[in-house]
């Protein structure tokens, strides 16, 4: 490998090239096996509804983080059932609703500068994966982390080789849960390093001040029938 910059439309085209024929065969979001972001191993759990997947994950990843950070100050306890109850619906439930649909895709799941180098070819390589089935835009809410290196050009090239999900008005809020999910597992290793939480508070406060309203509020105010979730085994907090 080289030690050069990376064309960051080559690894856009890449990864959308991963993320369009990486379809989960059998329909399903998780990972049948044990992944590990860093020294942190998760099982994820296996379902036909992202917003069911996603909000175990990172039930799964919050708990672990706790046992790295210790228990949640006051006003994080309350983002957090913010975030759980009101902020996970509100975004994802619309991918699955209202005749909208998404389809489990491979994703990388560890997408940060660190992971990602130029080949001898001059192509982009990317390693170290924890790879599960989700949301392809999942991938690239750690890009718009501004620790990262590839950042917002790159979130732009990936856009042009495959396109925001529907509701597209709604990508903004999507990319930081997705970067707020990577933060998380970032925490979860670091032991008692605060500065990883303080970034779990920023993401969340933004989060909770830009969505007040619930999915129910969300469909109703654009004339949409409130559509029951498509599975919901897994989704209560705490």
């Amino acid at each position: 490998m080289q030690d050069e910059p990376i064309d960051p439309e080559r690894l856009a085209r890449r990864v959308a090239e991963l993320h369009n024929k990486g379809v989960a065969a059998d329909g399903l979001y998780g990972a049948d096996e044990v992944i590990a972001g860093g020294v942190l191993p998760v099982r994820p759990a296996r379902s036909n509804s992202w917003v069911d997947d996603f909000f175990r994950y990172m039930r799964v990843l919050i708990r672990l983080e706790q046992i790295a950070q210790g228990p949640p100050p006051a006003e994080l306890a309350r983002l957090l059932d913010a975030m759980f109850n009101r902020i996970i619906p509100r975004l994802l439930r619309p991918l699955e609703t209202g005749g909208r649909e998404i389809m489990p895709r491979l994703t990388h799941t560890d997408l940060w500068h660190g992971n990602m180098a130029t080949g001898s070819d001059g192509n982009p390589v990317i390693f170290d994966p924890a790879c599960i089935y989700g949301h392809n835009e999942m991938e690239i809410g750690v890009w718009a982390n501004p620790r990262m290196v590839a950042g917002m050009p790159l979130i732009n090239s990936y856009h042009e080789f495959f396109a925001k999900s529907a509701p597209a008005e709604d990508f903004t809020g999507r990319n930081t849960l997705y970067a707020l999910a990577f933060e998380t597992r970032v925490s979860a290793t670091v032991l008692g390093n605060g500065f990883f939480r303080q970034e779990l508070i920023r993401y969340l406060t933004d989060l909770d001040n830009n969505l007040p309203e619930s999915y129910e509020e969300w469909a109703q105010a654009r004339g949409e029938e409130i559509c029951p979730p498509k599975a919901d085994s897994g989704m209560h907090w705490p």
